[in-house]
């Protein structure tokens, strides 16, 4: 993959305005290499899975758990990032409800 054939879906970690919350923008070959380091097992429970836009089947962010350590205990952190063009939406709202309420029923996670 080259910066030229990048999907749109690449295109969101480069701006500002989208992961100004993430550490800001990350450019396309820390991208890449991510991604590389990050290919699924199939083991994975907390991860990132694509939001694709019904409407169109594009991708238009992820979503899903991460695991943090904050102040010595582990912690699963509930993330998302959406490209500027599905914000306000509800999407967000969707997959926060969606992902909280799969934490607690399914995963069995507590507050």
């Amino acid at each position: 993959m080259t910066s030229k054939s990048r999907p749109p879906s690449l295109a969101r970690s480069g701006r500002s305005e989208v992961t100004r919350y993430l550490s800001g923008p990350r450019g396309f070959d820390w991208v890449v290499n991510a991604l590389a380091e990050d290919l699924p097992t199939g083991q994975e429970i907390y991860d990132l899975r694509p939001v694709i836009e019904k409407a169109t089947g594009e991708i238009v962010g992820h979503c899903g758990y991460l695991e943090k350590e904050v102040e010595g205990q582990r912690e699963i952190e509930l993330n998302y990032i959406l490209a500027r063009s599905a914000w306000g939406k509800g999407y967000a709202t969707e997959a926060a409800t969606a992902l909280r309420d799969h934490a607690f029923r399914k995963l069995k996670l507590t507050a």
